[in-house]
C-alpha cells in the first residue's frame, strides 16, 4: 500500500519541488514556520491541478512559484489582520548554544556574522542567488526559475558572488 502512495502524482510533485518552493518561501517569509505553512498550502492547491505532471519539470515550478507568490501574500494579509505570538521561541537554539563553550558560540557569532556583513556588500539578486544556493541547496536550474532568469546568467550572478566574498575575506 506504501507503495502505491509514493507513486502518486501529488508525492511526485512534492519530491521534485517542495525543496526549491521551500527556500523560495523562507526566503519571504517572515520565520521558517511560515514558510512551511505557506508550502503546505501551496501543495493543497495541486490537489485540484491534476494536468501539472503533464507540463515540463521547469513549467511545474515556474507554477508552483507563482502559487507559492499569491499563497504568501494571502499569509501576509491574513497575518496582519490576526496577528500571533510564538510560543516556543527559539528553544532548539537556546539548548545547542547553552551545550557550546561560551568562547566556541562567541568565535562562531563573530564569523556568522562577518559573514553575513559581507553577504550584505553584495548586489540584491547576488544576494538571493547565494541564499537560495547555500542556504536554500538549490541548483542553479531551480534557481533561474525563480528568479525567472537563464541558467548561464545565474551562474555567473553566483560566481562573481563567490568572488567578491572571497576577495573580500582574503584582503583581510
Amino acid at each position: 500500500m506504501t507503495a502505491k502512495l509514493d507513486e502518486s502524482p501529488a508525492t511526485l510533485l512534492y519530491k521534485r519541488h517542495a525543496r526549491p518552493v521551500l527556500a523560495y518561501l523562507r526566503l519571504h517569509a517572515p520565520s521558517w514556520e511560515d514558510a512551511e505553512d505557506v508550502l503546505q498550502e501551496v501543495f493543497l492547491a495541486t490537489l485540484d491541478h491534476r494536468h501539472l505532471l503533464s507540463l515540463p519539470e521547469r513549467e511545474q515550478l515556474a507554477w508552483f512559484v507563482a502559487v507559492a507568490r499569491h499563497k504568501l501574500a494571502d499569509h501576509y494579509r491574513q497575518r496582519h489582520r490576526r496577528p500571533a505570538l510564538p510560543l516556543e521561541p527559539l528553544t532548539d537554539e537556546i539548548e545547542e548554544e547553552a551545550a557550546l563553550a561560551p568562547e566556541q558560540v562567541l568565535l562562531g557569532q563573530e564569523a556568522q556574522n562577518e559573514l553575513w556583513e559581507a553577504v550584505k556588500q553584495l548586489s540584491g539578486l547576488q544576494q538571493q542567488v547565494v541564499y537560495f544556493r547555500f542556504v536554500g541547496g538549490l541548483r542553479c536550474p531551480q534557481i533561474a526559475v525563480l528568479l525567472n532568469k537563464r541558467e548561464d546568467a545565474v551562474r555567473k550572478l553566483l560566481s562573481r558572488a563567490l568572488n567578491q566574498l572571497r576577495h573580500h575575506f582574503n584582503a583581510r
